[in-house]
């Protein structure tokens, strides 16, 4: 039997993610002072994403980051800015653990998630973005996508591996980000 794991990970997010406005996560999280951007991934490192969250909050300096990213500055934009900052936070935190514990570098996930069919894709950023009435036939589905493109990319794929979850955390954390650019 499959790990409940993606869906549980995707709950996570379930209450968090929504599409952002404008602009460009990877260009706030270039805002982010390097040392700021370093506690970040060394708190996952120790303690996931909640260690993250009370590790450093960057809510106070999202509107300088965000103004000059092109985001619109109003408290919903900010909002939305710090989801997306979150999410991607989380997504470079998991690949850095994951290539410090033997698996693939950052650019093979990212080319792994970008050789998914585009419905392929977009059925990723929708498990990311909503939840469904059948969260085992939701897993299911997760897990037929987000399988193959986890061995492309080296995962042995068996659910059990120690790794398994570093994976999720990255493929589940990049459909929240890159649903959520879509719209802006």
């Amino acid at each position: 039997m499959r790990s409940t794991q993606p869906f549980l990970v995707l709950a996570i997010f379930l209450s968090a993610a929504t599409p952002a406005l404008a602009g460009d996560v990877e260009c706030v999280w270039a805002e982010v002072p390097s040392s700021q951007r370093n506690r970040l991934l060394d708190a996952y490192v120790t303690g996931g994403r909640e260690a993250m969250v009370e590790a450093l909050d960057l809510r106070a300096q999202l509107p300088d980051f965000t103004e000059r990213c092109h985001f619109p500055q109003d408290p919903e934009a900010s909002r939305q800015a710090g989801i997306s900052v979150g999410s991607y936070a989380v997504v470079q935190s998991a690949a850095r653990v994951l290539e410090a514990r033997g698996g693939p570098s950052w650019a093979t996930l990212l080319a792994a998630w970008n050789e998914l069919a585009p419905p392929d894709r977009e059925r990723m950023e929708q498990f990311a973005l909503a939840a469904s009435p059948h969260p085992q036939e939701m897993i299911t589905q997760w897990w037929e996508i987000a399988g193959p493109m986890m061995a492309r990319a080296g995962w042995s794929g068996d659910p059990s591996e120690p790794l398994t979850d570093l994976y999720v955390d990255i493929y589940t954390s990049l459909a929240v980000s890159r649903a959520s650019a879509r719209n802006w």
